[in-house]
């Protein structure tokens, strides 16, 4: 990938994230003054699954701001949707009207595992957060599929966005849709690649933002633990 402005590069920032670098974005004075990168693909993304390991703050921008993007109301935007209330929520889509697959708002200070798939154009598309699923959407796209694929800001596919203000760690995607045990296999070997969740060093940092899905059993080890405070959504908290 190149930067998609000759006048702002994107920084590779050391040690960002479980001891490893990532590349970090930060919105300019305007769409000229933003940072982004392009990639040389140019193929159909109409099927695909896709995996983003990021870390975004939408407080103050504008509707969207991306991740991943193949211009508006072509096959491909991914990134925080919406605007006013929706500050920190995550979303992708074909970009048109209504279709958009979504979470909900999350911790804007971490970093996160954005899972996203698609069977085919004008089909459903789907998203987890942290392997949790989010709302789904068809795909109302009509525009060709046949724009490069930019991380964090395109000037050509600025309308209606501003640009990653954060860090992306990993993308991963793929021409195809993969089955649920290959897509949670793919999200466990990040789990563990950016999170140390699964590995034999599998302790969360203190203040991690921790979502148990309804019905979920949380299990602690033999041994001594201390849980300050727990918080518990949508029922208050215990203490």
């Amino acid at each position: 990938a190149v930067q998609a402005n000759a006048a702002q590069q994107p920084v590779f920032s050391d040690n960002a994230q479980n001891g490893k670098g990532t590349i970090s974005f930060a919105p300019g004075a305007g769409f000229a003054n933003d940072q982004g990168l392009t990639t040389s693909y140019s193929g159909q993304l109409g099927t695909l699954t896709a995996f983003v390991i990021y870390k975004m703050n939408t407080s103050g921008q504008l509707g969207w701001t991306r991740l991943l993007d193949k211009g508006w109301d072509r096959c491909l935007v991914a990134g925080r949707i919406g605007g006013g209330g929706d500050v920190n929520k995550a979303g992708w889509g074909g970009g048109n009207t209504s279709g958009f697959a979504a979470t909900w708002a999350h911790d804007a200070s971490a970093f996160h595992i954005m899972s996203m798939l698609r069977s085919g154009r004008g089909a459903q598309q789907d998203i987890w957060l942290d392997g949790l699923q989010g709302s789904s959407a068809a795909d109302t796209s009509l525009l060709p599929d046949d724009t490069f694929l930019s991380i964090g800001y395109n000037a050509v596919y600025s309308v209606h966005a501003d640009s990653l203000n954060g860090y992306i760690a990993e993308i991963l995607v793929y021409s195809n849709a993969l089955s649920v045990v290959a897509r949670q296999q793919v999200e466990s070997y990040l789990l563990s690649k950016w999170f140390n969740v699964g590995s034999t060093n599998a302790i969360l940092s203190a203040n991690t933002s921790v979502r148990l899905a309804a019905g979920t059993k949380l299990d602690i080890a033999s041994g001594t633990h201390e849980v300050a405070r727990l918080y518990l959504d949508g029922a208050g908290k215990a203490d």
